[in-house]
């Protein structure tokens, strides 16, 4: 099992951080690449690997929610329920200009396995706005989006 769960750690909001000040980082945390803007990582270590590129993620803050990013491949992992609200309320948030992009067929043969339950992740095109493939994990609920998944899916056209 690993030393992290999501379950406590949605509980545990991140000192500082709030929906409407999200886009700055607060005392300590280190800013993500402008076209990253929704992550800020906090510099504290998880001790869980990335699923992507193994390297160790960090304890961050996506829209208010506490995540586990990755410093070098800006993928993050977050629960189901803390996904949704992450998208609903980055969407609401996004002025920019609506981008329709092909989905990526070869994302949706990747094959990866849960971090948190060492589990096989789901891979699958995600059923909401934007054309990205999400990964999932049935067993505990972990979602993973690789870095600029998250963006594809707050600049797609439809409802804000």
């Amino acid at each position: 099992m690993s030393p992290f769960s999501f379950v406590p750690l949605a509980q545990q909001p991140i000192p500082g951080a709030d929906v409407a000040s999200s886009s700055l980082p607060t005392q300590g945390e280190v800013p993500i690449p402008s076209s990253h803007s929704h992550l800020h990582l906090t510099g504290k270590h998880s001790g869980v690997p990335c699923p992507k590129c193994t390297t160790e993620t960090q304890f961050a803050d996506a829209m208010g929610v506490s995540v586990l990013a990755c410093p070098a491949c800006l993928g993050f992992l977050s629960q189901g329920k803390d996904f949704s609200r992450i998208v609903t309320v980055a969407r609401s948030h996004y002025r920019g200009q609506d981008t329709i992009r092909p989905l990526d067929h070869s994302q949706l043969r990747v094959a990866r396995t849960c971090p948190t339950c060492h589990q096989p992740f789901e891979t699958h095109a995600y059923a909401g706005p934007g054309t990205t493939v999400l990964d999932s994990c049935q067993r505990c609920g972990t979602v993973w989006l690789d870095g600029g998944e998250l963006e594809r899916i707050i600049q797609a056209p439809g409802r804000r």
